[in-house]
C-alpha cells in the first residue's frame, strides 16, 4: 500500500491503477537506481558517481540520514524488464498459464540503505576511512585534525515540508520537494515470480564505477 507525499507520488500511483486494468499491465516500482556512469551527455552525474568524486577529494559533504532507498543495479532492472518481455511478449499467448498474479512488482536491491549508508558502504568497497560528525561546523573541524585519507561528511537535515499556499507555481522549480522517509521495498516476490536474486550492493559498487 502507498501514502503519496507529494503530487509525484500520488500521479504514479494513479498510473498504476490504470496499467492493472489492462490484461497484461505491470507496473514496476524503483526508488533509486546505482550503475555505470552515464556517458551519453556533455554534463551532470549520478548519485554514487558523485560519491566517488567527493571521496577521491576527500571533499566534505552533508548526506541524509533518515531518507531510506532500495538502491538497485540497472542491469538488475534491464534482467526485469527483459524477462517479462520474454513471458508477456515473446511466449504469448502459449504461456498464459505463466501470467503473474501481481500487478505491481517491486525492483529494490536487497540492502534498504540512506545516502549515508551508502557512502558508508561505498568508501569501505575502496578502503577509504570515513568519519561522520553531526553537522558541519563538526565535520570542518574532524577534517582539519583527521589524516589527508580520511574522509568526513556531516549528516544533512531534512528538508521541512513545504506551504505551497499562495505560491508562485513558476518558482517550484527552485524548491525542494517534500520527500517520503523510506521507500524501502521488499522485492522478494519479484525475485520468486521471475527466478532470480537481487545484486547485493557491495557487488554492485566496483562494477558501477567503470564506464562501459
Amino acid at each position: 500500500p502507498t501514502q503519496a507525499v507529494n503530487v509525484y507520488g500520488a500521479t504514479k500511483r494513479a498510473m498504476e491503477e490504470l496499467v492493472s486494468q489492462l490484461r497484461y499491465g505491470i507496473s514496476l516500482r524503483l526508488s533509486n537506481m546505482i550503475g555505470a556512469p552515464f556517458v551519453y551527455q556533455a554534463g551532470g552525474e549520478k548519485f554514487l558517481q558523485f560519491l566517488s568524486s567527493q571521496l577521491q577529494r576527500r571533499s566534505v559533504i552533508g548526506l541524509k540520514r533518515d531518507e531510506v532507498r532500495s538502491f538497485v543495479y540497472v542491469e538488475d532492472v534491464v534482467r526485469v524488464v527483459s524477462l517479462l518481455i520474454e513471458r508477456y511478449v515473446r511466449l504469448m499467448p502459449e504461456a498464459t498459464e505463466g501470467l503473474l498474479r501481481e500487478t505491481v512488482l517491486n525492483m529494490g536491491g536487497p540492502q534498504p540503505l540512506s545516502r549515508l549508508e551508502l557512502a558508508e558502504l561505498f568508501s569501505r568497497t575502496q578502503h577509504v576511512p570515513l568519519s561522520v560528525a553531526d553537522d558541519e561546523e563538526a565535520a570542518q573541524q574532524m577534517k582539519a585534525s583527521s589524516s589527508t585519507d580520511t574522509w568526513v561528511v556531516h549528516v544533512l537535515p531534512s528538508a521541512s515540508p513545504i506551504d505551497t499556499r499562495g505560491l508562485d507555481w513558476s518558482t517550484m522549480v527552485t524548491l525542494p520537494l517534500r520527500s517520503p522517509r523510506n521507500i524501502a521495498m521488499d522485492s522478494s516476490a519479484t525475485e520468486a515470480a521471475l527466478g532470480f536474486t537481487f545484486t547485493k550492493l557491495e557487488d554492485v559498487l566496483p562494477l558501477s564505477l567503470v564506464p562501459r
